[in-house]
């Protein structure tokens, strides 16, 4: 089926000024979806089942890690409470985890 929806958000802006969002979304589902042999569900990821090496997300990550970010950048993460050096470890040992046992076994 096709499925439409509205997420709606209401917040505040740093300085204190109210605001309100609204995006319309649309979600598919089919019989069978979600299973592994699905070539239509897979991503990359380098999951069991999955089509998908995540060669590209493993490549991304390391170009990100070796500096697409910069101090100024990572300053301004940090002040928001992101540890960026970590978050790039948990999404690199999730996404990379089986390629790089898979690079263990050759």
């Amino acid at each position: 089926g096709v499925y439409h929806g509205r997420v709606r958000a209401r917040g505040r802006t740093r300085s204190g000024l109210p605001f309100t969002r609204e995006h319309a979304v649309t979600a598919v589902s089919w019989f069978g979806a979600g299973r592994p042999d699905d070539p239509a569900t897979s991503v990359p990821g380098g999951r069991p089942g999955d089509s998908g090496s995540g060669k590209d997300w493993c490549e991304l990550l390391e170009c990100v890690g070796k500096g697409a970010i910069d101090e100024r950048g990572r300053k301004r993460l940090a002040e928001w409470g992101i540890d960026v050096d970590r978050l790039l470890d948990c999404i690199s040992h999730t996404v990379c985890r089986d390629r790089d046992s898979n690079q263990d076994r050759r």
